[in-house]
């Protein structure tokens, strides 16, 4: 599901795995907040994702808001995975193409900064 590995005291790189969906979003959204313990920066990374599905997509969202209040830099690294922007797009965060896509959203700002 997630790997984390701290890079300094107060910087997390967290990396996610495998199926970012339902089924496993309530001990991701712990494994995240606990994370947060210390930390003034994050970078999240997707690393052999299989699937995503919408309630990934919101608590991101959700967790983008948590760390935006509590002043924490938080960085998407590239490259996301094509199911992260299609999931994004079909729930309406987003429109347009890869190439072209533009977000509605503050928690879909991330994807247009470089890292």
């Amino acid at each position: 599901m997630k790997k984390k590995k701290s890079v300094h005291k107060d910087h997390v790189n967290f990396i996610f795995k495998k199926r970012l969906t339902i089924e496993n979003v309530q001990n991701l959204h712990k494994e995240l907040l606990a994370a947060l313990s210390g930390a003034k920066s994050m970078d999240l990374q997707f690393k052999e994702v299989e699937e995503i599905d919408l309630s990934f997509i919101q608590l991101y969202c959700s967790f983008f808001r948590t760390t935006q209040e509590k002043n924490i830099k938080l960085t998407l690294k590239k490259p996301l995975p094509e199911a992260f922007v299609k999931v994004m797009i079909d729930a309406g965060f987003c429109m347009g193409k890869n190439d072209n896509l533009k977000c509605m959203d503050d928690c879909a700002d991330l994807l247009f900064k470089e890292d």
